[in-house]
């Protein structure tokens, strides 16, 4: 990998399992910041195997207050540099 993705901002839905959590794990293996957003609660436990770079946003897609929650989440994630850690963003809540 050759990080091809440093600096850049994704917004993964469905990340809590499937081809979104392959893809949530080759964009941070590039560099990504990632909002991981997932209405199963799995997205929790795929940012604490990732670490770094990345934030978990239980949402429902089909809401609209949840998918408003989580753009809010992944336009603070944008003004973070690359020190900074995304634990501390906590815009996304868990119902």
């Amino acid at each position: 990998m050759n990080g091809v993705l440093k600096g850049k901002v994704a917004v993964i839905t469905g990340a809590g399992s499937g081809i979104a959590a392959a893809a949530a794990r080759l964009f941070h293996k590039e560099g990504a910041r990632i909002v991981l957003a997932d209405v199963s609660g799995k997205e929790a436990d795929l940012a604490a195997e990732l670490g770094e770079r990345v934030v978990a946003c239980r949402a429902d897609v089909s809401k609209s207050d949840d998918v408003r929650a989580m753009i809010d989440t992944a336009s603070h994630t944008i003004s973070f540099t690359e020190r900074t850690s995304l634990t501390s963003l906590k815009l996304c809540t868990p119902r």
